[in-house]
């Protein structure tokens, strides 16, 4: 028996913040000793990005972590060591570029595999949009998005959630108004997160940390947040 799909959806990687999401992602690990994964989404922020992963989650017990850039070499083995984490993370930064770099890699099958296998896959801020079926939500508001350096055209991810989510989410007409629209145009509910809130989807079900709202059909909806 699965554990089913495992996804963990960060707007930030602030450790005050995300407590007691931290806290349970820790615990549903399930293994004393877990080996976790970071993948970086840019060389020149790795290892600081790392750093302050690995104090993350060091605070709820010993654990094994490592870092995978993958706009650096990179072999086999330290792919195959990454693949058998109890948990992949990915970073936060341009998402547009950080997509590229994961499919330059060609990492996106063996994250989608990962998952399918009972691995816990988790992201902050561009990892967490990555982990949805597109990264549209990078490209609103006028006032506030990624820029495409990279000009890259097709915009699917990994697709391991069945909605869109928008993390740095602020209660302000700029992003609501960015978000109401796009929620018309497409089938699934687009869920704004504050730094601080996210969204874990275990099995089918959603879990909602901090004051998540979501954007369905031209409508926003205030969703009672888990803890």
């Amino acid at each position: 028996m699965t554990r089913g799909l495992d996804v963990w959806l960060y707007s930030s990687d602030d450790a005050e913040l995300n407590s007691q999401m931290d806290e349970d992602l820790y615990a549903s690990l399930l293994r004393t000793h877990p080996h976790l994964t970071f993948i970086s989404s840019h060389k020149s922020t790795a290892e600081a990005h790392f750093e302050l992963f690995h104090e993350r989650f060091s605070r709820f017990g010993y654990c094994h972590t490592s870092l995978l850039s993958p706009d650096l070499p990179f072999n086999q083995s330290r792919l195959s060591k990454a693949l058998r984490s109890d948990m992949i993370y990915l970073d936060g930064g341009n998402t547009y570029y950080f997509l590229e770099a994961l499919r330059k890699a060609k990492l996106m099958p063996s994250l989608r595999e990962f998952v399918k296998k009972g691995g816990v896959l988790g992201g902050t801020s561009a990892g967490a949009i990555i982990l949805t079926p597109n990264i549209n939500t990078a490209s609103y508001p006028t006032s506030d998005h990624d820029e495409n350096e990279s000009g890259i055209e097709d915009l699917t991810a990994l697709g391991v959630v069945g909605f869109e989510f928008y993390p740095h989410w602020v209660d302000q007409p700029a992003y609501n108004e960015a978000l109401l629209e796009q929620s018309e145009l497409i089938d699934v509910p687009i869920y704004g997160a504050p730094d601080g809130g996210g969204v874990r989807s275990h099995a089918g079900r959603l879990t909602f940390y901090g004051d998540v709202h979501a954007f369905v059909d031209g409508s926003k909806i205030r969703l009672n947040p888990f803890h």
